[in-house]
């Protein structure tokens, strides 16, 4: 068993990487409150965590951008899973629409709140909960190993989101440290996710091009972060806070 038993909040739980933390968690008996807008993906991934690991899922259907939704999702999760001990912040929207032209367009303001001001205003609203199922108590985020090679994503409202993100969490490590609350950073490379493969198959390429600049020759799959997530907020990283864990096979150390 790694780690404490507490519950843990995966915000963005629905698809993709989010669902892979979901499971990568129940599988070593965490009980999970999927956080997400799409509610019967988000319900449909809490069932599986229950029926294949027998642990006590919990759903909220939440606006990560709307401070009072999740402010009274945080308390519905804590009465209905008890104590809260761990938040993975797995939700991200891009804006692949704008270009550098058109930078801090309409698609600026949905983006910062989802990816940035989203998990600033989770943090802040779960740190009493978290500093009361202490010990273990941790926070992991997700960049994106593209804010090392920018020459694989061409989206600045995007990457500037999640470049934010990396020192939200560092700050916020040495903010929470004297509170025993751990706050680390996972940025995925290339992931095999529903998102990726119709962005693959849109711009008229295929998975198996895009492995072949992977120096572990292929793409990443979601439980491939989704154990890395179980990892940060397990008890086997108790002295790891403040860190940035790429999980990209290699593609950034290529050159």
């Amino acid at each position: 068993m790694l780690g404490p038993k507490t519950g843990a909040i995966v915000a963005g739980g629905a698809a993709g990487i989010g669902h892979a933390a979901c499971l990568a968690l129940a599988e070593h008996g965490r009980a999970i409150a999927v956080w997400d807008v799409q509610a019967d993906a988000a319900r449909a991934t809490a069932a599986e965590c229950e029926a294949r690991y027998g642990v006590q899922a919990h759903v909220e259907v939440v606006d990560l951008g709307d401070q009072r939704a999740v402010e009274a999702a945080v308390a519905s999760t804590v009465a209905a899973l008890g104590d809260v001990g761990a938040l993975a912040y797995c939700a991200g929207v891009n804006a692949w629409e704008e270009g550098p032209h058109e930078v801090a367009g309409a698609a600026w303001d949905r983006v910062m709140n989802i990816n940035l001001r989203g998990p600033a205003i989770l943090m802040r609203a779960l740190v009493p909960a978290l500093k009361a199922a202490n010990p273990g108590s941790a926070i992991v985020v997700l960049s994106s190993a593209s804010t090392f090679d920018t020459s694989t994503w061409h989206d600045p409202t995007y990457l500037t989101s999640k470049t934010g993100l990396v020192g939200l969490a560092r700050a916020m490590a040495r903010g929470l440290a004297a509170d025993r609350i751990r706050v680390n950073v996972i940025s995925p490379g290339t992931i095999a996710t529903e998102l990726f493969r119709k962005g693959v198959e849109s711009a008229g390429n295929r998975v198996e091009d895009v492995a072949q600049g992977i120096p572990l020759g292929r793409v990443g799959d979601p439980m491939d972060v989704g154990r890395a997530i179980r990892f940060l907020l397990s008890d086997e990283a108790a002295f790891i806070t403040g860190t940035n864990l790429v999980v990209d096979g290699g593609r950034t150390s290529a050159g």
